[in-house]
């Protein structure tokens, strides 16, 4: 595992003014994601699990799965920005295709199915909700549907959404994926959901868990350097597990979430990780900065980073993750009965 370069004054003027801060580079091993903070400059560490109306899930029994989708981060950047301008590390995963993302999925997906019956719950067969005419005709996505919207992991990054086998398309119920809607009125499968619930007695459950690759390692915010690592983590907050319980509102008592506070990182290593970053890319960037600081603005450093991966290894992985993923939330699930 390397270490971190050292910034170095440089002693001809026009050649400080060209590098504002570290070169971004990057660590072989697994980086451990940094913990999520709370308050005021994240100084409060927020909790594994939070929840959203508990009372939401007192007394769950019968439940079925309307939804299950695993969100695989593929390109990421990880930048920083100090006084002295803002560098980053642009992250590409490659060798990671559609039916490797579909297997993980699937696996994660029975493996919920497992925990949630192991609890005591009454898991029914999805094949009702997914007969109902009303569901049936709600909004659905290409599988994998990608999403480069760039709100996740930095700007221009990618994600690419997946549900199991047979659950005809991705469905985005309310809130599932940050940016996408998934549907307004009647075509969003959360409403569909609402009233399948309301009618047959069996809440329907939805969950959405987003895996990235790479962590920054360190904090030096204050000298804009940045060092990246691989690491399976799945994401807080944007992970989660909901229950739909019933046809008042998206609001109401009915309905709650529990999702991650922290995130959780798989410490198995999965990929080489190759700065791939031209000369002339570097050339024009250096000449970039030479103007921009003799203007009296900051500079900026960036560098292009594959992480090339072994499939079973990130299989394993993000296999590890999931299932630690689904331990934690369906056990906060279950304790809130």
């Amino acid at each position: 595992m390397s270490s971190f370069h050292a910034c170095r004054g440089v002693a001809v003027a026009v050649l400080a003014l060209v590098v504002a801060g570290c070169t971004p580079t990057a660590t072989g091993g697994v980086v451990k994601a940094r913990a999520a903070g709370s308050g005021p400059m994240g100084m409060f560490q927020k909790d594994a699990v939070t929840v959203s109306t508990p009372g939401a899930f007192k007394g769950l029994n019968r439940v079925t799965v309307g939804n299950f989708i695993v969100g695989f981060s593929t390109y990421d950047t990880s930048s920083v920005s100090s006084r002295a301008g803002g560098n980053a590390a642009r992250n590409t995963l490659v060798g990671v295709d559609g039916a490797l993302m579909q297997r993980v999925t699937d696996e994660a997906y029975a493996d919920l199915v497992r925990m949630l019956t192991a609890q005591g719950y009454t898991v029914v067969d999805r094949a009702g909700l997914a007969a109902d005419p009303r569901f049936a005709a709600t909004k659905t996505y290409p599988n994998p549907y990608e999403d480069s919207s760039g709100g996740l992991f930095g700007n221009r990054s990618r994600v690419s959404y997946v549900s199991p086998t047979g659950f005809g398309g991705v469905r985005v119920f309310a809130g599932d994926i940050q940016g996408t809607i998934g549907g307004f009125g009647a075509d969003n499968p959360a409403a569909a959901a609402m009233a399948y619930a309301a009618t047959s007695g069996t809440q329907v459950l939805h969950a959405t868990y987003v895996l990235g690759f790479v962590n920054a390692a360190g904090g030096f915010r204050m000298t804009s350097m940045v060092e990246v690592g691989q690491g399976i983590t799945a994401r807080p907050a944007v992970t989660k597990l909901g229950v739909i319980g019933g046809a008042s509102g998206t609001f109401s008592s009915g309905n709650g979430t529990v999702s991650l506070g922290q995130p959780i990182t798989s410490e198995r290593e999965f990929a080489s990780v190759q700065q791939t970053t031209t000369g002339g890319a570097k050339a024009a960037e250096a000449a970039v900065n030479v103007l921009t600081s003799l203007m009296g603005a900051g500079g900026s450093v960036a560098r292009d980073f594959d992480f090339t991966v072994r499939p079973g290894d990130y299989a394993g992985a993000a296999g590890e993750t999931l299932n630690q993923v689904n331990a934690v939330l369906v056990a906060k699930m279950a304790g809130l009965r």
